[in-house]
């Protein structure tokens, strides 16, 4: 079926006066079916704040909601912007494209350039002839007035401003001190380029337009990070300076006389490790600084580590240049004495410290378990970090940090990365390994038995596993209880998302794998299929398709297309052409008269009736009819005529 039919926007829709072959023209309808703007135009898009795209001939304008042309056809591209502005595009090298908009008043708008939204208030004009759409030649406000210019002739001097420049809001939305990433081409001394030229470099710089405020440091070297920007100039150059950091979250600059590197992504909070440099009188090391770089602790550290639950290891050097390790949190406390040959991270509460060779664990109150001295192995678990794997005697077991036993050391492996927190173990028999699952609580779900057992993707959390029990066996499925959820007769799983759900062909049957452990029947023959929001699942094969319920029964027809038109209602289109009109329980509602098309399902305002925007095959439209009373004056009959 041919959906001859934009969506609808403001009342009027998009219609078509004929049927396919590009052979009618556009006009729009209201949600009665009558036609409101004639059919007229080669194409037509949704009514946006009372104006909409057209193309007359093969060119675009705007037209308002009588049809009129408020913006002429002369353009050969016309995109609307989030901001309620129009790109408008030209196909002629010696002219520009433009940007428009309509004012309070509704009168239009235009302006010579083609402007991008960089943030609310800043627009980039695009530089003519490119193809990047973040390739700009001035950052201007809404009324077209500069921003970038002045600034930049201040901070560089006249005759400086860069032939053109990529711009990147880097803070989050909404932040004090926004900030726009610059990046430009500059020569080797950092004097931006004027044209495209040869032997240029990449520089950036960081623009703050509310503050008119231009941050530079010929920076030839830029990392963004979740939570942090970093930009840093190169070391051998004596023009450069120091690495600076730029808070996403506040837009606030880190720079810190003597340092010579930022340590992180500050993403745990409020401090941060700085390198220092000799200038400072500390000598070289890494200092715990705040946000304004306020040293927090006067130690000066060394093989610092980044922040885990808030805490960080380090080291000092002592007597004789002995390392010595703690930790540190992030207002500045020791919260590991510095008395260790290493410290590990926090994970679960706990951290590994090592004292000469003997290794303890350690929680955040200080209060020391010297159980690992007790195996020969202890590490800890991928999945579960709060955990670790231990074993003694070439058998392993699972501990919790402070000395509990998960799992007594009787198996031969665990291995702790399954999805849903669950551990896998397993137990040697004759020259291969049996696996079974355990939960972090030390429950055994299924005892080695499986010689396979893997999660089912690293997309899901709901601990679902794939098993065998012999090599050549088909496969089953266990949920994060340890049940068998299907016998051992799966011969394949497939996932259409990596998510889930999964198709389950199973030598009998195929059903649907939800991420939760459902399983959803699906017809024998299914090929493809949908998952929809009330849990039917929509399946094809061999290009036809059928609507199924939750258990899997397939419970309309097959049909060559199904098309969902909204309350509840479905369309179906058959082999021969006819199309029939099902709820989802898949029963036919009525049949369409052969020479008319469904193509809308519409609602009057008050909600009361449903209407069909239905299109002839003789290429004139028909009334709708009212969904309501047809279904009402169907019974007994095959067709339902359209009034």
């Amino acid at each position: 079926m041919d959906m001859q039919l934009h969506d609808e926007g403001e009342g009027l829709l998009p219609a078509q006066s004929g049927l396919g072959l590009g052979l009618g023209r556009w006009g729009y309808v209201d949600l009665s079916g009558k036609w409101v703007i004639a059919p007229q135009f080669a194409e037509a898009k949704k009514f946006v704040a009372g104006h909409a795209i057209a193309k007359k001939g093969d060119k675009y304008g705007l037209i308002d909601r009588t049809g009129a042309w408020a913006v002429q056809p002369t353009w050969v591209s016309i995109d609307a912007e989030t901001d309620g502005r129009y790109l408008l595009s030209v196909d002629d090298p010696n002219k520009s494209d433009a940007t428009g908009w309509f004012d309070e008043s509704g009168a239009w708008k235009q302006d010579k350039y083609a402007l991008n939204v960089v943030t609310p208030g800043v627009m980039g004009i695009l530089r003519t002839g490119t193809n990047n759409p973040a390739d700009y030649s001035d950052l201007v406000d809404a009324s077209g007035q500069s921003l970038l210019r002045p600034v930049w002739v201040a901070a560089f001097g006249e005759g400086t401003m860069p032939a053109h420049f990529t711009a990147e809001l880097v803070t989050q939305p909404g932040t004090a001190h926004g900030a726009i990433l610059l990046t430009y081409s500059a020569d080797k001394i950092g004097k931006p380029a004027l044209a495209d030229e040869e032997d240029t470099v990449k520089r950036y710089a960081v623009f703050f337009p509310a503050e008119k405020r231009l941050l530079h440091g010929n920076w030839t070297t830029t990392t963004t990070y979740s939570h942090s920007v970093e930009l840093n100039g190169d070391s051998s150059d004596e023009n450069s300076v120091a690495k600076v950091l730029l808070f996403r979250d506040t837009g606030e600059v880190l720079t810190v006389k003597g340092v010579l590197f930022l340590k992180g992504d500050w993403s745990e909070g409020t401090a941060g490790f700085a390198y220092m440099s000799h200038e400072d009188g500390s000598g070289d090391g890494y200092a715990l600084i705040d946000r304004e770089g306020r040293r927090l602790l006067p130690q000066t550290f060394r093989d610092v580590g980044d922040f885990f639950e808030g805490v960080a290891s380090a080291c000092v050097n002592r007597n004789n240049q002995e390392q010595t390790c703690g930790a540190v949190d992030e207002q500045g406390h020791v919260v590991v004495p510095f008395e260790y040959d290493a410290v590990g991270d926090f994970h679960g509460g706990y951290a590994v410290v090592r004292k000469e060779v003997t290794l303890s664990i350690l929680n955040r109150a200080g209060k020391m378990f010297d159980w690992p001295a007790k195996y020969g192995y202890f590490d800890r678990m991928s999945g579960n970090p709060q955990l670790f794997a231990v074993c003694r005697d070439s058998k392993c077991g699972v501990m919790r940090g402070d000395g509990k036993v998960i799992l007594a050391p009787v198996y031969d492996d665990v291995v702790g990365d399954l999805t849903g927190g669950l551990l896998k173990i397993g137990k040697k028999k004759d020259s291969g390994m049996l696996y079974g699952i355990a939960s972090v609580d030390g429950t055994v779900l299924q005892e080695p038995t499986f010689y396979s057992l893997e999660k089912i993707n690293d997309n899901t959390t709901s601990g679902v596993v794939v098993v065998r029990r012999v090599w050549d066996g088909g496969q089953a499925v266990l949920d994060a209880k340890g049940r068998l959820l299907t016998d051992f007769d799966i011969t394949d799983v497939a996932a259409q998302t990596p998510g889930g759900p999964w198709l389950l062909t199973e030598r009998k049957q195929k059903r649907l794998l939800l991420a939760d452990g459902t399983l959803v029947p699906l017809p024998v023959d299914t090929k493809e299929y949908a998952l929809l929001a009330d849990g039917s699942v929509l399946t094809e094969t061999d290009n036809a398709y059928a609507l199924a319920d939750s258990k899997g029964d397939a419970v309309s027809a097959w049909y060559q297309q199904i098309d969902y038109l909204g309350d509840g209602l479905w369309s179906g289109q058959g082999s021969l052409g006819n199309e029939e009109l099902f709820g989802a329980d898949g029963r036919v509602q009525y049949t369409m008269p052969d020479d008319l098309l469904v193509l809308k399902l519409l609602r009057d305002t008050d909600k009361k009736r449903r209407r069909l925007l239905v299109m002839g095959q003789a290429m004139h439209w028909r009334h709708p009819a009212d969904a309501e009373n047809c279904l009402a004056a169907k019974r007994g009959r095959h067709h339902c005529q359209p009034r």
